[in-house]
């Protein structure tokens, strides 16, 4: 009989409201029934619809049992056995991570049409740091206002502007910490966004970040937030920061590998 050890994590993904609607839960292996018999996919999909309405599919397909298929919601992946089990975490079966090669293939896929992803993003939503022409280079990032690494990817732009100055960063929010939402809608009701995003990523604005500036109220902030959260998705990003320089993505803060692209003639 095949080994498979379900290990549950505290993983670093969409949290509160932004984590999709579904709820952790145990397999067959500790007591949870699966369905009598495996459906096709089409049908386990409208299952999971059934049962989780507001949580959007990206892809579903069998899993690595049968009546277990795999969920691929945003850059997070799920088990499902219908009509109602969902299970979160990764998958280890005779000393192999399922999950993570799951998660291989995935951004293979992901990075195959990042071109055309990148094509397709609402710049004119994100905050836009720096006066490049369109002729320069262009930075997308996904960051977190309260994530570390993200912080010190801010230092490293503010220390190296004769480096950077043709280029033209666009920055999407995906906030993973608990106070990053409302750091995040701060900076995107600000009359002047790049400012805002130099103070909190500076730190000047930690203990100074609930109230949103006038003529902006929360539904628009959120809406906006929404926005972001839809590009980081689309993007296949699951942690912060990250960076796409000429249709490349630079996962974490390798700013060694974002100085050579930015070099890259």
């Amino acid at each position: 009989m095949k080994k498979v050890l379900f290990a549950f994590l505290a993983l670093c993904v969409l949290t509160n409201a932004y984590l999709p609607e579904v709820s952790a839960a145990c397999g067959p292996e500790c007591g949870c029934a699966a369905a009598s018999s495996p459906l096709s996919v089409d049908d386990a999909g409208k299952a999971f619809k059934a049962a989780y309405p507001n949580t959007p599919i990206d892809k579903i397909k069998p899993g690595d049992r049968e009546g277990r298929y795999v969920i691929h919601v945003g850059p997070n992946i799920f088990y499902f056995e219908p009509p109602n089990t969902v299970i979160m975490g990764k998958i280890i079966q005779n000393g192999v991570n399922i999950t993570a090669k799951e998660n291989e293939e995935m951004a293979k896929e992901a990075d195959k049409v990042l071109p055309a992803l990148l094509k397709s993003l609402p710049l004119d939503k994100a905050v836009k740091i720096g006066q490049g022409k369109k002729t320069d280079i262009t930075v997308i990032e996904v960051s977190d206002p309260d994530c570390g690494f993200c912080r010190q990817a801010h230092e490293w732009f503010d220390a190296n502007t004769a480096l950077t100055k043709g280029v033209t960063r666009y920055v999407f929010f995906l906030p993973l910490h608990p106070d990053a939402p409302a750091k995040s809608k701060l900076i995107l009701c600000s009359k002047d966004r790049a400012k805002a995003y130099g103070e909190v990523y500076g730190g000047k604005r930690d203990a100074d970040f609930k109230t949103l500036p006038a003529g902006c109220d929360e539904k628009t902030a959120e809406a906006l937030l929404q926005e972001h959260l839809a590009a980081a998705r689309k993007l296949n990003v699951r942690g912060t920061p990250n960076f796409f320089i000429r249709d490349t993505r630079v996962p974490g803060a390798n700013m060694t590998q974002v100085e050579a692209l930015i070099k890259t003639k």
